[in-house]
């Protein structure tokens, strides 16, 4: 049996709201600046931020670099914990 390899962009994660928007104002980001970063729109990051819709594995690791976070303070795996 062969292992195959997972795209980072298959597995979904939860942003965690409150610590993303308290990373945002001490970092003294925009949920724009984030959207730039990610190649997503502003309403893209507001839905992650409601909860609306899961982020993408790449684009978590791409927000996680961007605040200078750990992945774990601002994240948790879709249906569980990261």
């Amino acid at each position: 049996m062969t292992a195959q390899a997972v795209s980072p962009g298959a597995v979904k994660f939860r942003l965690r709201a409150r610590a993303f928007e308290s990373l945002l104002r001490r970092r003294r980001f925009r949920q724009a600046d984030v959207a730039a970063a990610c190649g997503v729109s502003k309403a893209t990051v507001t839905l992650w931020k409601l909860g609306r819709i899961a982020v993408r594995g790449d684009y978590a690791l791409t927000v996680a670099a961007l605040l200078n976070a750990s992945f774990d303070e601002l994240f948790e795996r879709k249906g569980g914990t990261a």
